[in-house]
């Protein structure tokens, strides 16, 4: 018969090791109660991780807020900066804008 050999899940700081084997029957009351509630903990926790990964909305929420707290930053620190990348915005798409047209238009 072989050893039973742990299993370790790690989660940032917090490594806990449970045997693959272990009988829940040889632990006592609280004991049963603090496993269960860290298995509970480490479920929420990886649960939480995966649907912040796969919640595209709430992602792209995410990034238009660091977006607009960037530019009022910038709006404050530095307007002229601003209004040359809003130019060149601006000026990118009249020009895509003007190829689009012409190669319409020329066929």
């Amino acid at each position: 018969m072989t050893s039973a050999k742990p299993i370790v899940v790690s989660r940032g700081s917090s490594v806990s090791s449970v045997s693959s084997t272990s009988s829940v029957s040889t632990l006592s009351r609280d004991e049963l109660k603090a496993h269960l509630a860290r298995t509970r903990n480490d479920l929420a926790a990886t649960l939480d991780a995966v649907e912040e990964k796969v919640n595209i909305p709430k992602r792209l929420d995410k990034a238009a807020a660091r977006t607009k707290a960037k530019l009022r930053v910038m709006r404050q620190e530095n307007p002229a900066a601003l209004a040359a990348i809003a130019a060149g915005v601006v000026a990118v798409g009249a020009l895509v804008f003007y190829v689009g047209y012409r190669s319409l238009t020329r066929r």
